[in-house]
């Protein structure tokens, strides 16, 4: 990690990877306050038919993964997160999902370039920690639990279309959960 876990002010980052569609947060917190800096959902985007027809599906879909490293990079140094947070998956290798996972894992390789700590968390995580004793939580469970945790998350979220909340509050979440993850730790090390 570029910064220690007991610097006064943490700044880390969130990510909801997709294919065609990720939400990424940067989340900073001072003693206890969490807050939200900058969050927004990317989209990448297929090229025009026209050249499709002279492509392969595969190369264009290298072009929209270089896109989505290209995004995560370009708000990386704005805002010099430490660690990021980032939703896996356990999925089949085909169809949406293996884009998806793809995604990930271009994530996961875009962090250990820029060397960032990295921890991936499942959906289920989430559900655990925003939405506890609700049995069936649903996204927008998530999304009420994100925005009781993080000041300003509900106003970020409140920018985009309601389609799109899913993939912001996810990846604060993820960015949340982090910040747990690095408070635990100092406190095993005896820094909290």
């Amino acid at each position: 990690m570029r910064v220690s876990t007991n610097s006064k002010k943490q700044v880390v980052m969130g990510i909801d990877p997709g294919f065609a569609s990720m939400g990424v947060a940067i989340l900073e917190r001072e003693n206890s306050k969490i807050r939200i800096v900058s969050g927004g959902v990317f989209h990448t985007k297929k090229a025009e038919k026209k050249s499709r027809n002279n492509l392969r599906v595969t190369n264009d879909d290298v072009h929209r993964q270089i896109d989505v490293c290209n995004i995560v990079n370009e708000i990386y140094k704005q805002h010099h997160p430490f660690a990021v947070g980032v939703e896996g998956y356990r999925v089949y290798a085909s169809g949406s999902g293996a884009k998806t996972m793809a995604s990930y894992g271009g994530v996961i390789w875009w962090a250990a370039t820029v060397g960032i700590h990295v921890a991936p968390f499942l959906p289920d995580d989430l559900r655990r920690r925003f939405c506890p004793g609700i049995k069936k939580s649903t996204k927008e469970d998530v999304e009420r639990g994100v925005c009781k945790v993080v000041e300003g998350a509900a106003m970020f979220l409140g920018r985009l279309n309601k389609t799109e909340h899913e993939h912001l509050a996810d990846a604060i979440g993820h960015a949340v959960l982090i910040l747990e993850d690095l408070s635990e730790l100092r406190r095993m090390i005896g820094e909290e």
